[in-house]
């Protein structure tokens, strides 16, 4: 039997709608003032860091790993061993000592590390908005591996957490 003709437009539609959506060529660039304060500020200079992010990868990367902080600096950028890649081999550093401790250490402790808007629910109005700094992250950091500790919670240890949508979901990230 064959479709209905309305439920063949629909899927039609459909496909064309992701057609569009992958054939995206729009661009949308940003205001000046705004682009001369970004880490990278026009698009030439984008395509100039793609192009050496595929000439010449182990450069590019090493460029951009030398802006954190390594315990131990790696022995080699890239180990290709395909299809294995161990990326910055026998280096050492600490995601959570880059995005809180160097970012306190740089100055920006009372910077807002942390915009968490909640969503609306009955009777909770205004929406949810809270700010929190490096600083305070730490601190609530600190809070937390010092009561999962106080549980027993050692190096090494397997912890479940449940995950609820509220700010405090970042500190456990």
């Amino acid at each position: 039997m064959p479709e209905p003709i309305a439920e063949k437009s629909a899927e039609k539609f459909v496909e064309q709608a992701i057609q569009s959506t992958l054939q995206e060529h729009r661009l949308f660039p940003p205001p000046p003032a705004f682009a001369a304060k970004a880490h990278v500020k026009s698009m030439d200079e984008y395509r100039a860091k793609w192009k050496q992010s595929v000439e010449k990868p182990e450069a590019f990367w090493s460029e951009i790993a030398n802006e954190l902080h390594w315990f131990k600096k790696w022995d080699r950028v890239l180990e290709w061993n395909a299809p294995d890649a161990k990326w910055f081999v026998g280096a050492e550093t600490n995601l959570a000592y880059n995005c809180l401790d160097r970012q306190i250490a740089a100055g920006h402790g009372d910077k807002t590390a942390i915009i968490f808007e909640g969503e609306p629910y009955a009777g909770a109005l205004p929406t949810d908005v809270r700010r929190l700094t490096y600083s305070q992250l730490k601190d609530e950091v600190c809070k937390l591996a010092n009561g999962l500790k106080s549980l027993g919670v050692n190096k090494g240890d397997i912890v479940t957490i449940y995950q609820n949508y509220d700010f405090r979901t970042q500190v456990l990230v």
